[in-house]
């Protein structure tokens, strides 16, 4: 259940003209605030491999993982299933949002696709 503030406190929102910037920043500063956001990155690349979670993975570890992300990186579906998820968001993007906003999300879908990308290639190759 919403509190009566929170209530109030959106309806203030949505009646004021905030640029993107002063929403994005706003809302960084509410997520910190309440804890919702991460202190900092899940995953650490250290000398001897990995870390994750403030927890260093162990050779066998580091290995299994390693072959995880590799086969996941050369997954066909996984490779299908994005194809189609950038191709919703470049089409809905494009075509459909009204506003900025729904821009930016769409975006946003992309660029989360293009990180994991990276991440999973990166992490493959430990």
């Amino acid at each position: 259940m919403i509190s009566s503030i929170t209530e109030k406190t959106i309806k203030q929102l949505k009646k004021s003209n905030l640029s993107i910037e002063d929403r994005t920043a706003l809302t960084t500063a509410l997520l910190d605030k309440l804890n919702a956001l991460p202190i900092g990155d899940i995953i650490y690349f250290t000398q001897n491999g990995l870390m994750i979670d403030g927890k260093e993975l162990d050779a066998e570890q580091t290995n299994a993982f390693k072959e995880t992300c590799s086969a996941l990186k050369d997954n066909f579906a996984r490779k299908v299933i994005h194809e189609q998820i950038r191709h919703k968001a470049t089409e809905a993007g494009i075509h459909k949002s009204q506003s900025i906003e729904e821009l930016m999300f769409y975006k946003a879908a992309i660029w989360c696709l293009n990180e994991e990308n990276i991440l999973i290639q990166q992490l493959s190759e430990v």
